[in-house]
């Protein structure tokens, strides 16, 4: 059941995010499941957003994407956001181990340099962190990527202290398509297919996963 509504004052709160320029669910999503929280909580939202230009998730694409986030990073520090993110994992993930940290950095300097005091956090970041909150020491990952890309992501994780056991690569290289999974029309390259029965494949152990979490067993999580 979900919980009663708050009477209490409300806070405003801004989010800030930075988007791949291709990207169109972020800004759909977002501030739905925020607008959905605000039925139960306090707190309100405002959301606020910057473009990093990328078409095709490919190495080349998002290495040249990442030169952008400065910019859009002092964007949102010119809006005094509370809190702004990346919102591409693979573009940190793909410059090698334990990136996300350095381009922390280099948000919070810019932050402070605006005299803006946004807290800063990347999608990378995010998921190290949630993956060791949740004690998680195994997991199988389903990436959009190309299977390179994917192979990148898990360097990334198990360089954090964290075994993939399994991976599934949907090998989508438009970022529309990406982002949007349930619309893709594969073309007949069987992504589609993949994406329609990952859930029956993992039940079954087809991808060395089990759906429920059982730590200390052989699998932590799956991630999406």
């Amino acid at each position: 059941m979900a919980p009663a509504a708050d009477s209490r004052p409300s806070r405003m709160v801004r989010i800030g995010q930075i988007v791949p320029s291709s990207n169109t669910t972020m800004e759909t999503e977002i501030p739905a499941m925020l607008r959905a929280r605000e039925q139960h909580f306090p707190e309100r939202f405002t959301f606020h957003s910057s473009r990093m230009r990328m078409k095709r998730v490919s190495a080349e694409e998002l290495a040249a994407m990442n030169q952008e986030g400065l910019r859009c990073a002092a964007e949102l520090a010119d809006a005094r956001v509370d809190v702004m993110s990346t919102a591409c994992l693979v573009a940190i993930m793909a410059q090698g181990p334990g990136y996300h940290r350095q381009v922390e950095e280099d948000y919070k300097r810019v932050v402070a340099e605006n005299g803006a005091r946004s807290k800063v956090m990347t999608a990378a970041g995010a998921l190290i962190h949630g993956l060791k909150k949740l004690g998680a020491r195994k997991i199988s990952l389903l990436a959009p990527y190309i299977k390179p890309l994917t192979a990148k992501v898990v360097s990334y994780i198990e360089h954090e202290g964290i075994e993939v056991l399994d991976r599934i690569s949907f090998e989508i290289t438009f970022e529309g398509h990406a982002v949007n999974l349930d619309a893709l029309d594969d073309g007949g390259t069987g992504a589609g297919d993949d994406i329609r029965h990952v859930r029956l494949h993992l039940c079954h152990g087809g991808a060395g996963a089990d759906c429920r979490y059982e730590q200390g067993g052989q699998h932590d999580h799956a991630a999406f």
